[in-house]
């Protein structure tokens, strides 16, 4: 509900953030502080530009410090989830960098797959004759890859890696049949 979250941003409070329960958020700034100290902790800025935080959960983590996105601490504490099992991330509804309550939306990584898409936030770009044949080649080697790696250095979205080499271990599996007939 777009006016729940909207007047939730514009009273500026905060909240226990529920798995991390020594730590609070702001409504409005999505500052992160711990609740004994009252002090803010530090935002760290990805390369991409995402603002994470350094948090520890003892009881679920022991002395494990884990990283988390500010629109993900603003997601658990504020926005309510009544999909659990099948939404389980956190999306952005417009601007990526953008990490306010109204901007923010639980979702499955299909759907946003498809509405980042149709937003532009992906690029829409096929794979050359030439991507295509070293992608290939690094698959067959038996190298070590991953989608997400080759969808960076291609500039597409790991689904297209995805479905290419999905394409290719079929075809070579329908090749070894007709070979073992």
């Amino acid at each position: 509900n777009y006016e729940y979250l909207e007047a939730l941003e514009k009273a500026d409070f905060w909240a226990k953030i529920p798995e991390y329960p020594d730590y609070e958020i702001n409504s409005s700034t999505g500052a992160v502080r711990k609740i004994s100290t009252k002090v803010q902790l530090p935002e760290m800025i990805s390369s991409g530009g995402k603002v994470y935080f350094s948090l520890y959960n003892t009881a679920l983590y022991g002395n494990t410090l884990k990283m988390k996105a500010r629109a993900y601490l603003l997601a658990i504490t504020f926005i309510p989830n009544t999909e659990v099992n099948s939404y389980n991330q956190v999306h952005y509804i417009t601007d990526k960098n953008v990490d306010k309550l109204t901007n923010l939306v639980w979702s499955n990584q299909s759907e946003a797959t498809k509405k980042n898409w149709k937003k532009g936030m992906l690029k829409d770009r096929g794979l050359t004759d030439e991507e295509i044949t070293e992608i290939k080649d690094l698959v067959l080697s038996g190298a070590p890859y991953s989608y997400g790696k080759l969808s960076r250095k291609y500039g597409v979205h790991s689904f297209v890696i995805s479905n290419l080499i999905k394409n290719l271990i079929a075809k070579k599996q329908e090749e070894r049949t007709e070979n073992m007939v």
